[in-house]
């Protein structure tokens, strides 16, 4: 995964939308933010290659793909160039290597590669034959190194494997049984953790093994492997069978480790990582770390059913464990039940605040037709975002949404007045000291909605109550208000209507390519009536505050506009008769089925702009909508995926 979490790649036997050919692996490029995908296992002409490809890495800016051929060579592709450059597993005359290469990883802005290679020919004489060493290749000036050495020079006299780097290129991390990487042999000729540095001379040259007990020296008495690298080059993350890393580890299993190191690639301290919040050891297997940039966050695949509670699906499931507070989490998980089938393989973004993982399982969204999907979601590194349309499901017929910008909540609540009628109101609400956020809340009239044109459509803003939010354990939001006389608590919870239901996430990026529509939209010039939107799956729950007869304040709803093959989102419109006036609400908000009242169809430019058609009472119209944004530039906005 690309450092901003925009670009992921992987190996598929699907083709991209449009594409023919033969069923085979491919390594494939998906934007996360658009959704296109795209081949990257191409030759030179940017033609698809006719062997299955491996072994797939992305740079930190998304722009370089490194993957293995079907000959065994590697090859980077160039996102802007929409080809490759040619086999990087060469000898300085551009000849291929005489033997295989594989597991390559490239650091952050794609102008180093490191990889595993058999190949003997690739530089100097590597001095051990056709055992896998670990070379780091720079595409700009095409040097090549050999890194894995003994420290003070010379072959090693076993394997060494799955490098891993540095966002500058300048350190290197890896596994190896080689019984000579070290001045004391690990016991059983273990396989070890081992860091290698590029100096500024060019002389590759590993440093030391950091798979050992940090007090005792001992090197690890069993297999350590799966090394992963901070971007700074200064933490490290790994897996091992080893016993003797850390006192009473004696549970018999894999487990993750989490390493510091020095400057000089030396550990400072080590710690295990696959324990449950409390401490408590694993009782399965975990494996396939994967680390944020500043070392914080690292994820990994486990078969543990004790490392938080409720997870009995008896299968492999993905966890992001922040080291810092010892927290750790399950993702992967389907609303309001467990994964039917293993998800593994995860992939941190950057900072930490997106997951990308392959599952098994058939309740995620992607379907049931026994073949490994990847997906993405939101950790709880993502910076905190409220926007959602949340609902209290004793009391359906009324509803709050709330755009969260920055430091301001923007609520539009859909309720009922005194006398049953629809009514909206508007809360503006800041964030407070303790986290929570409070503000004025506001009645509006405006324009009927058939006259609105060219001007704002408010015509009086009211300021009728107080109220505040707070978000609690569980993901439940609590709501306080005093409008008039009346005082009250309603808790809330986010309102899920699809398995794929949307996680919101305050972001600085860019939004016009996003896929998901799930916010507030409204037309500037006509400022006063405006779109709340949950976009979930293939269906757009829409609420429409506008006003009626007289100028006095209406909401209609959509509850279901479903995806057209055209893409645009069509169905029809409701609105209640009558409801109970907002103090009174304790059970069912108003008579259900509501009664239609029209027809919407939403159509989208881009993922900032679009068009709203409708017919309601008898009037049809078009209205232009975009993304509402009432915070200045460099706050963070609501981006749901």
């Amino acid at each position: 995964m690309s450092v901003d979490g925009r670009w992921l790649v992987f190996v598929s036997q699907t083709l991209p939308a449009g594409a023919k050919g033969e069923a085979f692996d491919r390594v494939l490029l998906r934007d996360r933010v658009s959704g296109e995908l795209r081949e990257a296992s191409v030759d030179q002409l940017g033609m698809p290659l006719t062997q299955s490809s491996a072994d797939p890495a992305i740079s930190g800016n998304g722009q370089s793909v490194a993957f293995v051929d079907g000959e065994g060579q590697m090859q980077i592709y160039s996102a802007g160039l929409g080809r490759t450059q040619g086999s990087v597993s060469s000898d300085p005359l551009g000849n291929p290597g005489n033997g295989p290469s594989a597991a390559p990883a490239l650091n952050a802005d794609g102008t180093v590669v490191v990889f595993e290679s058999a190949a003997t020919n690739l530089g100097p004489a590597d001095g051990n034959g056709s055992i896998p060493d670990i070379y780091s290749r720079n595409l700009s000036s095409g040097q090549i190194q050999l890194l894995s050495q003994r420290p003070e020079g010379g072959p090693l006299d076993g394997p060494s494997e799955s490098p891993t780097v540095s966002a500058d290129g300048r350190v290197v991390a890896f596994h190896s049984s080689a019984a000579n990487i070290s001045a004391e042999p690990a016991k059983g000729s273990a396989t070890q953790v081992c860091v290698a540095t590029v100096d500024a001379g060019g002389l590759g040259r590993t440093r030391g093994c950091i798979s050992s007990n940090p007090l005792s020296g001992v090197p690890g008495n069993a297999d350590s492997r799966d090394a992963v690298l901070s971007a700074d080059g200064r933490h490290l993350a790994f897996s091992s069978e080893a016993s003797n890393l850390v006192a009473d580890d004696n549970n018999g299993v894999a487990d993750i480790f989490w390493v510091e190191l020095d400057a000089e690639g030396s550990p400072l301290g080590l710690v295990r990582i696959s324990v449950a919040a409390d401490g408590g050891q694993a009782d399965g297997p975990s494996s396939s770390p994967s680390i944020s940039a500043d070392g914080r966050y690292v994820a990994f695949q486990s078969a543990a059913g004790n490392l938080v509670s409720g997870d009995d699906n008896q299968a492999l499931d993905v966890f992001v464990k922040d080291v810092r507070d010892a927290t750790i989490v399950r993702l992967g998980i389907p609303v309001d039940a467990q994964p039917d089938g293993d998800n593994f393989q995860p992939a941190l973004s950057a900072d930490g605040s997106t997951l990308a993982f392959t599952s098994l399982a058939g309740n995620l969204g992607g379907g049931a037709d026994g073949f490994a999907d990847v997906y993405s979601q939101s950790t709880p590194a993502a910076p905190l975002n409220l926007s959602y349309t949340w609902w209290q499901p004793s009391e359906p017929g009324w509803g709050y949404n709330l755009s969260h910008q920055g430091n301001l909540l923007y609520g539009t609540w859909y309720t009922y007045a005194d006398d049953g009628a629809v009514m909206f109101l508007t809360v503006e609400a800041t964030r407070q000291a303790d986290g929570s956020f409070a503000g004025p809340v506001y009645r509006v009239a405006g324009t009927p909605f058939d006259l609105i044109g060219g001007g704002p459509a408010f015509t009086a803003v009211t300021e009728v109550g107080s109220a505040s939010l707070r978000l609690l354990a569980g993901d439940r939001l609590q709501l306080d208000y005093q409008i008039g006389d009346t005082s009250q608590r309603k808790l809330l919870q986010r309102f899920v209507f699809d398995s794929a239901a949307p996680v919101c996430i305050g972001s600085l990026g860019d939004r016009s390519q996003s896929g998901n529509f799930s916010d507030l939209w409204w037309n500037p010039i006509e400022a006063g009536w405006g779109l709340t939107l949950s976009h979930q799956g293939d269906v757009i729950f829409l609420l429409w505050y506008t006003y009626g007869e007289g100028g006095r304040d209406q909401w209609v709803s959509g509850a279901m506009l479903l995806r057209q093959p055209d893409g645009s989102f069509a169905g029809a419109l409701e609105r209640p008769d009558s409801g109970t006036p907002l103090a009174q609400i304790s059970g069912p908000a108003t008579a259900f089925p509501v009664p239609q009242v029209g027809s919407a169809t939403l159509r989208f430019v881009d993922g900032e702009n679009g068009s709203f058609s409708y017919t309601l009472d008898g009037v049809s119209q078009i209205r232009q909508i975009q993304r509402f944004v009432a915070v200045a530039p460099g706050a963070l906005l609501p981006a749901c995926e």
